[in-house]
């Protein structure tokens, strides 16, 4: 593979990466750090399915006391 290549490859995977959580994220608005952590969690394991990272949003902000598991979030 030459550099070319695996820089198109490099830029096709990010686009499709931002095109999975733009459509992930519609219509939910987590606080910044919750997902980003959310979005790590679903990149290191491979976890590809649409309402993931929301799932797991969700949780984190549940387990933290910021939010209610409902897709409502409170900021710090």
């Amino acid at each position: 593979m030459t550099t070319t290549d695996l820089n198109a490859t490099i830029a096709r995977v990010n686009r499709e990466r931002a095109d999975f959580y733009r459509s992930a994220w519609e219509g939910i608005t987590p606080p910044a750090d919750i997902q980003r952590a959310a979005e790590r969690i679903c990149d290191a394991y491979g976890i590809r399915g649409i309402c993931d990272p929301g799932y797991i949003a969700n949780v984190i902000a549940l387990e933290l006391g910021r939010g209610d598991g409902h897709s409502r979030f409170n900021e710090v």
